[in-house]
């Protein structure tokens, strides 16, 4: 449930999603912060037209609010071939969190990551008198501005590959519309240098490694994947204080393959089960699957044997309707956008063609709801063709 008095307008947890594909990654990062007891504020921006109406409404349940931002993409085929990620070019659509000016700060999470442990330290404004173990208090600056140059970044932590760049999935922002002018503007001019947004916001905070420490998240509130293989015995050393795993890559958690009894299968296609000694990887991904079963699948261990269609079923709306209620007040809201073409291709090859599609008369999105009250209990879930809104923004030749 969202905290109420001032603190609600002024901070929270976000999320973004420009396809259907990663919508259960969303639910399960939203179930995970609340399984921390978090009071504040948990929102999902959404590019607009771009997501099903049924995946909508059930976003609508778990988030305390919907924001329609639109569709940004950089078009970079050849910097995308190169990052090996042709999907990401969208993902620049994410620096529609610094258009969040009716809050003074925002932690923003990819929604392929999992909450281990209580964050909210990154959202406190004023300085606590103690912090717990292993929390980070951000923002509290030596120089103004933490000696950058741009505003808007308050802390991320560094990228494994590049660790004098700081990785996307997970930084803590003060929005401004001078920001989010700026990012636009170095986005039509210089596009990203990897083809998605964390080229382009490492771009605009270029001097980010060079800033106080107080704008260096540490490692453990954005754990890569890739860690558990490069550096092993940090690994084991520092896993039991990872507060975010991030999955990185193509394979993401909702991806693996599982046994009809739901434990997991070696990577994604393997026929036998994981051993955690080899694939400490693994065991994150079954705490993923672990809060998706309790709080977001149809399936449940106690429902029979494994079904991959039921568990990721899109199509299902909640069947207990006293677990999770709407609110009878919307609280939708929708940032400028501009329409222009039907990226439907982006999911999966789904055909919507008998789904009524939604028309780009009222991008309010009024009918969708979020949760009055978000209740941790195990619940069952819940694509239209719509319109595609895009902002094609191209990488200007050299």
């Amino acid at each position: 449930m969202a905290a109420s008095g001032t603190d609600q307008a002024r901070v929270c947890f976000a999320t973004l999603l420009t396809t259907d594909s990663y919508m259960h990654g969303a639910l399960t990062l939203a179930a995970s912060l609340r399984a921390t007891g978090t009071h504040h504020e948990i929102i999902c921006l959404v590019a607009d037209g771009q997501l099903s109406r049924s995946a909508l409404e059930r976003l609508a349940r778990a988030f305390d609010r919907l924001v329609t931002v639109p569709l940004l993409n950089t078009n970079d085929a050849s910097s995308l071939a190169l990052l090996g990620r042709p999907d990401l070019g969208s993902t620049v659509t994410k620096i529609g969190v610094w258009a969040l000016t009716d809050y003074e700060r925002v932690a923003f999470l990819d929604a392929d990551t999992l909450v281990l442990a209580s964050i909210d330290s990154l959202l406190c404004l004023d300085l606590p008198s103690e912090l717990a173990p292993g929390d980070v208090h951000v923002g509290r600056d030596f120089r103004a501005n933490g000696g950058m140059l741009n505003e808007g970044l308050l802390a991320a932590a560094p990228d494994l590959g590049w660790p004098d760049c700081f990785n996307s999935g997970v930084f803590v922002a003060k929005p401004s519309d001078a920001t989010h002018s700026g990012l636009l503007s170095l986005l039509a001019t210089q596009g990203s240098f990897d083809g998605g947004d964390q080229g382009l916001l490492n771009a605009y905070f270029a001097d980010w490694s060079r800033a106080d420490h107080t704008r260096r998240l540490p490692f453990a509130y954005n754990t890569t994947s890739t860690s558990f293989y490069t550096y092993a015995p940090a690994f084991a050393h520092f896993s039991s204080a990872i507060k975010v795993v991030h999955f990185i890559g193509a394979h993401k958690p909702w991806k693996w393959h599982r046994a009809l009894d739901g434990s997991l299968l070696l990577g994604c296609t393997a026929a036998t089960p994981y051993d955690s000694n080899a694939s400490p990887f693994a065991v994150f991904v079954e705490k993923w699957w672990n809060v998706h079963d309790e709080y977001v699948s149809l399936w449940s261990p106690d429902k029979g044997d494994f079904n991959a269609d039921v568990a990721l079923s899109l199509s299902e709306q909640y069947a207990s309707a006293d677990v999770l209620q709407p609110s009878t007040t919307p609280q939708t809201v929708l940032l400028p956008s501009s329409h222009a073409m039907d990226d439907a291709w982006k999911r999966a090859g789904t055909d919507y063609s008998n789904v009524e599609a939604r028309t780009t008369d009222n991008d309010g999105w009024s009918e969708f709801m979020p949760a009055s009250d978000f209740a941790l209990s195990p619940s069952t879930s819940g694509p239209s063709s719509s319109h595609a809104s895009s902002v094609q923004l191209h990488r200007n030749a050299d």
